[in-house]
């Protein structure tokens, strides 16, 4: 009688959970990356999505609301999808097969990812203490392109 081939269990302590399983609880914010073993990234998706909900029905964002509900709608679909993608590579990883998954293949500079993050935080912040400041910002808002648009072109001719 042949030997019966053991089936696969993954190293001990690993953080296992199947893709389609991650997928599916990827659904429920921050459960996805909870399942994959990713606590800090489970926290910080259920953060962020939690802040883009209310501020999606926040009186104070103005006409910025329909931009968070975009918002909140694209990160709803992202979690899941990015559940997937990680807990697919790991099974992968346990056979030896070494992937990229997409989301890692797209990659933003520390420095702007930091400095947007800041500028939103303090804008938000400060709208808090002093009502109406997202609303002057708002009509503003082009000379944050003007100013991006002089940058690029001054580093353009400076090389």
């Amino acid at each position: 009688m042949p030997e019966r081939e053991k089936p696969y269990i993954p190293e001990r302590g690993y953080p296992y959970c199947s893709p389609n399983v991650s997928l599916v609880l990827g659904l429920i914010p921050g459960v996805g990356s909870i399942c994959n073993g990713d606590y800090v990234k489970a926290f910080l998706q259920i953060l962020i999505f939690g802040s883009l909900v209310s501020l999606a029905s926040s009186q104070e964002v103005g006409g910025f609301d329909s931009i968070f509900v975009i918002l909140s709608i694209i990160f709803f679909f992202y979690m899941p999808l990015e559940a997937y993608h990680i807990a697919k590579k790991r099974n992968l990883a346990l056979r030896g097969i070494t992937v990229i998954s997409p989301f890692e293949r797209i990659q933003f500079s520390e420095l702007w990812t930091g400095g947007l993050a800041i500028s939103f935080g303090t804008l938000f912040l400060v709208n808090q203490f002093v009502p109406g400041t997202l609303h002057f910002v708002s009509r503003g808002w082009p000379l944050a392109l003007i100013g991006i648009g002089i940058y690029n072109l001054s580093r353009y001719f400076r090389s």
